[in-house]
């Protein structure tokens, strides 16, 4: 049990790491986007 626990927590952690990276690339990519448009419009 202890070991099929271990696993599970790796899996989530995983899952987590992947996730945090998905929402800080697209957040950087939203911050791009509105710096050109600053430009653009400015």
């Amino acid at each position: 049990v202890l070991l099929e626990t271990g696993k599970l927590h790796m899996c989530d952690l995983q899952i987590f790491y992947t996730a945090l990276q998905q929402s800080i690339q697209s957040s950087r990519a939203l911050a791009e986007l509105n710096l050109n448009g600053a430009h653009a419009s400015g």
